[in-house]
């Protein structure tokens, strides 16, 4: 969520390096990306330490999609 927040020069100086090959636009854009994720992430905690994974059929389908979606962004900002 930094990415959101800091500007460019800024997350380039903390160690954020990869950043240096990307507009700021796109920087951003992977900012909002994160948040779902990480969303999604903390949901999905919750529902297995609740034990509903079988009363969620959606809960492995939107699994999946989020870690195409992380799968996507990692592969992408290696370039």
């Amino acid at each position: 969520m930094v990415k959101l927040i800091r500007p460019q020069q800024h997350l380039s100086a903390r160690g954020f390096a990869w950043t240096e090959g990307f507009q700021p636009f796109t920087v951003r854009l992977i900012g909002v990306a994160t948040v779902p994720t990480v969303l999604m992430a903390g949901a999905t905690i919750v529902h297995v330490r609740r034990r509903e994974i079988a009363r969620r059929g959606s809960l492995p389908v939107l699994g999946v999609l989020t870690a195409v979606l992380a799968l996507v962004r990692f592969v992408w900002c290696t370039f």
